[in-house]
């Protein structure tokens, strides 16, 4: 636990996860996000996706983790079906030990204008992320 002191918030921000909401079997957008029982990771895999594959070959164990992943030990994350359904445009969250979320940047640079005018650039120094 965490003797006296208030909540560092740098702690926080470090150990916020990114999470992606596409499925790693097809890499479309997860439907219904579940997870093996034994799995660790919190990152889903979309449920319908993993049935119809395990029906061609079956083998039953978690696309992230390779952990056995048996019908009857699929369950569904709700916290992640909560953000799907918020249908957040972008393909990966934060998510922060106290279930709160936020899309993460997503910075394609082929798509990015030349020029950037009207966009809010936030400059910072480099060396401010340096511990």
């Amino acid at each position: 636990g965490m003797a006296g002191g208030g909540v560092n918030e740098d702690a926080i921000e470090q150990t916020a996860i990114t999470v992606s909401l596409k499925c790693p079997i097809t890499q479309q957008a997860i439907r219904l996000p579940a997870r093996g029982r034994d799995c660790k990771h919190i990152q889903c895999f979309d449920l319908e996706n993993f049935l119809i594959m395990n029906s061609r070959k079956a083998s039953w164990s978690c696309p992230v983790c390779k952990k056995p992943a048996e019908i009857r030990n699929l369950e569904v994350d709700e916290l992640i079906w909560g953000i799907i359904n918020e249908k957040p445009k972008v393909d990966e969250v934060m998510i922060t030990p106290n279930a709160q979320w936020s899309p993460t940047p997503t910075i394609d640079v082929k798509k990015e204008p030349d020029d950037a005018i009207g966009m809010p650039i936030k400059r910072c120094r480099t060396d401010d992320y340096q511990n």
